[in-house]
């Protein structure tokens, strides 16, 4: 299961001039859908896709038998007919947004029961050092993401935007058939209640950052008892959760 290194990984520019870091607008069509709009870096536009769907209430079982066709910038979601996902993604989309994003979340009961709880502890203040050690230079102008599991860093990506990166690992697991459960999410960016709702959504273990959570993201992390590191690799590293 090891792909560290995968995914799409900006260009760095070391000791050269400094240089604009490449975005795009990315629009992700499903069958009758307003299109979605977001940017990102080139590349990976499957598993972005796929990771942002899951994120607003498209089932993994349906993502994982849709077929995403990519042109250009334009990504087309074709949901398998049967699917219990197919449905409503318009209306699953309006609502989400309706009812505020993630903010709704920990006083939603239905919102709470779409969330996974994962199985494995965090690594050890060591090998989370290393993880983030190895995540970015801190120059580069993009976030990184990665996906741990207990032979260390299974598969990594970068983005112009924290949360295009942690869409990218979520999609890149589901399409890919991994456990979520048994892996974890390491990213350099802060924890917002939209990345933690992300993690628990996908299923992941724990989640370890170079920064700190907010509050609505501890709340929503306690309803999976997922596991928070801030400020992971450094010796003012805090857990928050069990």
């Amino acid at each position: 299961m090891r792909e560290a290194g995968g995914g799409s990984r900006p260009g760095r520019a070391r000791g050269g001039p400094v240089r604009p870091v490449e975005e795009r607008p990315v629009r992700i069509l499903v069958d009758g859908a307003d299109p979605l709009t977001l940017t990102a870096s080139p590349g990976g536009l499957e598993e972005l896709a796929a990771g942002h769907l899951l994120a607003r209430g498209v089932t993994a079982e349906a993502l994982r038998e849709a077929t995403f066709r990519v042109a250009g910038s334009t990504v087309r979601v074709v949901l398998p007919a049967s699917a219990a996902g197919r449905p409503a993604v318009d209306a699953v989309l309006r609502e989400h947004l309706r009812a505020g994003g993630v903010a709704h979340v920990p006083a939603c009961p239905e919102c709470a029961s779409r969330l996974r709880r994962g199985r494995a502890a965090p690594p050890s203040a060591a090998r989370l050092r290393a993880v983030m050690a190895a995540l970015l230079d801190g120059g580069s102008g993009v976030h990184g993401a990665a996906l741990v599991g207990d032979d260390g860093v299974v598969h990594t990506v970068e983005d112009v935007g924290r949360h295009a990166a942690v869409d990218r690992v979520v999609g890149a697991a589901l399409l890919r058939s991994w456990d979520p459960a048994a892996l974890g999410l390491a990213t350099t960016a802060r924890i917002s209640g939209e990345m933690s709702y992300k993690a628990a959504r996908a299923g992941f273990a724990w989640v370890a950052s170079r920064s700190v959570p907010t509050t609505l993201a501890v709340a929503i992390a306690a309803l999976v008892d997922l596991p928070i590191v801030a400020r992971a690799g450094s010796p003012r590293a805090r857990s928050f959760g069990p």
